[in-house]
């Protein structure tokens, strides 16, 4: 299993357009075989940032989601959107939920 948070930092402005487009991945995501979770959210005190959950059963799971169509299309407007590139961090378990 693959977990890992995308950190966006969006233009000035541009917070909900970039969580907009990043919503229809979501949505799109839903239907790809392997991807458990893709759940976008925006920081409760930064207008600016906007945070990706993503989890995926394998690394082939994961190139399915990179080659969807939303997330193409998100791919031509992001340099409009954002400041820098997003900061990625992979996860590792360290303990299990209790629910």
């Amino acid at each position: 299993m693959i977990t890992l948070t995308a950190t966006l930092r969006a233009r000035p402005g541009q917070r909900d357009r970039l969580a907009a487009l990043l919503g229809a991945i979501a949505d799109d995501a839903e239907d790809e075989p392997g991807t458990l979770a893709f759940w976008v959210h925006t920081a409760r005190d930064d207008d600016t940032t906007v945070v990706c959950f993503e989890r995926y059963s394998d690394d082939a799971a994961m190139v399915v989601h990179r080659e969807g169509a939303a997330l193409q299309a998100l791919m031509a407007e992001l340099p409009d959107l954002v400041e820098g590139p997003p900061v990625v961090v992979y996860l590792e378990p360290y303990s299990t939920p209790s629910r």
